[in-house]
């Protein structure tokens, strides 16, 4: 796999401790990975991905949740491709092949 581990440990810590401070009274962080091979319609659809080998990494929690005004904000800056694309995570390209 072809990713820095600093930056990958980084955003798993920024994840949970957004998840603790979500869960206040408890709840429950799951981390999961999951080998996924990506075909060349599926890559298409998904620029700048190529098709090949990738490793899916999915973090859920129980928490509350994003209040609407952060829903809003938060949804700006990853589909408003033309004005935010140089802040986009490309996390998806960065984990390419295993």
């Amino acid at each position: 796999m072809k990713a820095d581990p600093g930056q990958i440990e980084q955003v798993i810590l920024n994840l949970a401790l957004n998840a603790r401070d979500a869960m206040p009274n408890g709840g429950k962080l799951t981390v999961m990975t999951l080998n996924v091979a990506m075909t060349q319609d599926e890559a298409i659809q998904r620029p700048p991905m190529t098709s090949g080998d990738y490793v899916l990494l999915s973090v859920t929690d129980t928490g509350h949740g994003m209040d609407e005004a952060t829903k809003i904000i938060s949804s700006s800056l990853f589909h408003n491709q033309s004005r935010w694309q140089r802040y986009r995570p490309r996390l998806g390209h960065r984990l390419r092949r295993r």
